[in-house]
C-alpha cells in the first residue's frame, strides 16, 4: 500500500516494491506532463526504494482547509468545477479520473484551484466505493449553515452512494440540477458547455473543408471546360481548313488567288485564307516536279 508523508516542501510517497512497474503507463504520463490540477510527481530512488515527491510548497490540503474554515458553498463548487474539467483532460491522456486519490488530505489548493494525486498502485478497491467515502468526509467539513454547501454535499453524496453512472455524468447533476440559474457562476456553465462548443467548431471546420472541396472541384471543371473549348475550335479550324485545300485543289483553283481576293475584303478570313494559300502553295510544289515527269 503507498505511503505518504510530509516532507518540507514536498509530500513523499513511498512505493512498495513490485507495486509499480517502472514502465507504468500513467506514472511515465504523469512524470512528463504537467497536467493542470494533478501534482505532478518526481520520481526519485533511495536505498533501493522508489518514491515519488510531490512539490506542495505553499499549498494547503482540503482536509486542513475544512477543518480551519468550514468550506462555503462557492469553495464546494470550485471543487467540483475542477473535478469536473480534470474528467475531460485526463482523457486526452489515455487516463481514468476514477483513479485519482479521493482523500482530503491529499488534495491541495492554492487559494483558487485545486490539485489532485494520482493513484499509481492497482487495487482492489472499488473505485466507486472509494470515491462514496470521499463524499462522505466531505460532509464533515461543510459549513452545515450554508444551504449553497449543503446542497452540493449532500446531493453529492446521495448520487454516490447510488454508485451508477461514471463520475463525469454525476459531477454534471450536481452542477446542472442542483442550484438555480441564478446561484451558477460563469465557469460552471462555461464548464459544461465547453465540450458542446469544441463539436460546433469541429463541425464548422469539417463545413468549411467540404466547402473549399467543392469550389475546388468547380474551378477544375471550369478550367478543363475552357481548355476542351480551345481544342474544340482548333480542331474546327484545322478541319475547315484542310477541307477547303481539298475543294481548291478538285476545282483547280490556286490557294493564293482565293487568298488574295479575300483579303481586301475580310482580315481574318484573308489570313486564314492566306495561311491556307501557302500551305496550298508549298504541296503543289512539292507534286510539280512529278506532275511534269508523266506530262513528258
Amino acid at each position: 500500500m503507498m505511503k505518504y508523508q510530509p516532507d518540507g516542501c514536498y509530500l513523499v510517497c513511498t512505493l512498495p516494491q513490485g507495486s509499480v512497474q517502472e514502465d507504468d503507463f500513467a506514472l511515465r504520463m504523469l512524470s512528463e506532463n504537467r497536467i493542470e490540477g494533478i501534482l505532478q510527481p518526481q520520481i526519485r530512488i533511495f536505498n533501493g526504494e522508489r518514491n515519488l515527491y510531490y512539490h506542495i510548497g505553499s499549498l494547503q490540503s482540503l482536509q486542513s482547509l475544512g477543518e480551519t474554515k468550514p468550506l462555503k458553498g462557492a469553495v464546494f463548487q470550485r471543487l467540483l468545477c475542477d473535478l469536473y474539467g480534470l474528467c475531460d483532460v485526463l482523457g486526452d491522456y489515455c487516463l481514468m479520473a476514477r483513479d485519482l486519490d479521493f482523500s482530503c488530505p491529499r488534495i491541495y489548493t492554492d487559494g483558487d484551484r485545486f490539485s489532485f494525486c494520482y493513484r499509481f498502485e492497482r487495487s482492489e478497491d472499488d473505485p466507486k466505493e472509494a470515491f462514496y467515502r470521499w463524499t462522505q468526509e466531505l460532509l464533515s467539513l461543510i459549513d452545515h449553515d450554508d444551504e449553497d454547501a449543503v446542497v452540493y454535499a449532500y446531493q453529492l453524496y446521495k448520487l454516490a452512494a447510488a454508485k451508477q453512472g461514471d463520475l463525469r455524468s454525476l459531477l454534471e447533476k450536481v452542477l446542472g440540477n442542483s442550484i438555480s440559474e441564478d446561484m451558477q457562476s460563469e465557469d460552471v456553465a462555461g464548464m459544461v458547455t465547453d465540450r458542446q462548443d469544441k463539436r460546433v467548431e469541429a463541425s464548422g471546420a469539417e463545413n468549411i473543408q467540404r466547402e473549399r472541396s467543392a469550389e475546388d472541384h468547380e474551378d477544375r471543371q471550369e478550367k478543363g471546360g475552357k481548355g476542351n473549348l480551345i481544342l474544340f475550335f482548333l480542331f474546327l479550324l484545322l478541319s475547315l481548313t484542310g477541307a477547303g485545300l481539298l475543294v481548291l485543289r478538285v476545282l483547280r483553283i490556286h490557294p493564293v488567288t482565293v487568298s488574295l481576293l479575300l483579303a481586301g475584303r475580310d482580315g481574318i478570313g484573308g489570313l486564314i485564307f492566306l495561311l491556307a494559300g501557302i500551305a496550298g502553295a508549298a504541296f503543289s510544289l512539292l507534286k510539280k516536279p512529278a506532275s511534269t515527269c508523266e506530262i513528258c
